[in-house]
């Protein structure tokens, strides 16, 4: 299964063209990673008295985990480009039907684990940080109209 890695690409030309946007992606989201690491080396510098463990550590572990990850992809997605026999495999593997119903289904219920999560979170965190409740209201409100706009978007394009 190909999470997150979707694609309509029938000719190899095709495939090519997404592995290499791809690769893009990941190339952003590794300095992505790279400046969230620096963000916490800066916010230690100005205020070492403010900023606790939890906080520095939490922005480099991300940090970290997006440039891994990012790596990780890359290099796969290098491999693919180079291996002509291996990259037919792969495009095959995620234009099949099967597998692309597999990842919607599991997005669907992601999603909804997803809100659930957030609607106990927001009610648990109101009487604790109401701020707190309200900025993830307000993202739950911001992933719904993504999901709107998204729709009419799709609905017009395919």
């Amino acid at each position: 299964m190909k999470l997150f890695c979707s694609t309509y690409a029938k000719s190899d030309k095709e495939y090519v063209a997404f592995l290499k946007s791809r690769i893009v992606i990941y190339i952003v989201l590794g300095l992505l990673g790279l400046a969230t690491i620096a963000g916490s080396i800066v916010l230690e510098c100005l205020h070492e008295d403010k900023i606790n463990d939890f906080t520095s550590g939490f922005y480099t572990g991300v940090g970290g985990g997006l440039i891994g990850a990012s790596i990780v992809f890359i290099l796969r997605f290098r491999k693919l480009l180079k291996d002509d026999e291996l990259r037919r495999k792969a495009r095959i593997a995620i234009n099949d039907e099967r597998n692309i119903q597999i990842n919607t289904e599991a997005m669907k219920i992601a999603t909804f684990a997803a809100f659930v999560g957030i609607y106990i979170t927001i009610f648990i965190t109101a009487a604790i940080e109401p701020l707190f409740a309200i900025a993830l209201s307000l993202v739950a409100l911001a992933v719904i109209i993504v999901y709107i706009i998204a729709c009419f978007v799709l609905s017009k394009k395919l």
